[in-house]
């Protein structure tokens, strides 16, 4: 337990990072993003990424187990598949673009701890659509052809995550047909979104690892 002098330090640090990521929110125009990246952000982006080839392995085993629920455990199947879809938004995508958008190695850990703290997606519909738009090229305000819906993919996000947080805290049973939209978020995330943010960075997929494109 804390003693009441560690509680507010520790809620003096916090208070810190928080404003330090709200500052580098706004340094950053995320709020209102354009397609420019330098040469060093995109060098440190390959680089995090080469570094961690496997970051996508815990939520892909994550999708691979809600797609063999389907059909016979679509509550289950929820749940694993918007865990899936929350470890591919949090370690896939946020904390690589944050640590090569933050350029000092003890900033970005500030950064991307108080950003990927931050469970609920409602929390960071600033950061995340943001970030994807101005260093993926991605749209997340947009529909995605893998849900099969006319709503944003953003939008069925939110929604998808309620309704796995429905099933976990209150054994909601009305949403067993949510379980092939839950894993199509997911492989939207994963299977699309994540390709198209690292080929903007001439990487690519092999074997379920990032690595360089070979040059033509």
């Amino acid at each position: 337990m804390y003693s009441p002098w560690e509680e507010e330090e520790e809620y003096a640090r916090q208070v810190y990072e928080e404003k330090l990521f709200e500052e580098w929110v706004q340094d950053q125009g995320l709020v209102h993003p354009n397609d420019a990246i330098s040469d060093f952000t995109s060098e440190r982006l390959r680089s995090y990424y080469l570094n961690h080839p496997d970051l996508t392995q815990p939520a892909a085993t994550s999708l691979a187990y809600a797609r063999s629920l389907l059909g016979t455990y679509s509550r289950a199947a929820i749940v694993f598949a918007v865990g899936a879809m929350e470890m591919a938004w949090k370690n896939v995508l946020v904390r690589p673009l944050v640590f090569g958008l933050v350029h000092t190695e003890e900033m970005a850990a500030i950064v991307s701890t108080v950003a990927l703290k931050r469970n609920s997606l409602e929390d960071v519909k600033h950061l995340l659509p943001s970030l994807l738009a101005k260093y993926g090229g991605v749209d997340l305000k947009q529909p995605h052809h893998l849900t099969q819906s006319t709503r944003s993919l953003w939008q069925e996000m939110l929604d998808i995550q309620g309704v796995r947080n429905s099933i976990a805290h209150s054994g909601d049973a009305q949403h067993d047909s949510k379980g092939p939209l839950a894993v199509a978020i997911a492989e939207a995330l994963l299977e699309d979104i994540f390709p198209s943010v690292i080929g903007h960075l001439n990487l690519t997929l092999c074997n379920g690892k990032v690595v360089g494109r070979l040059p033509f």
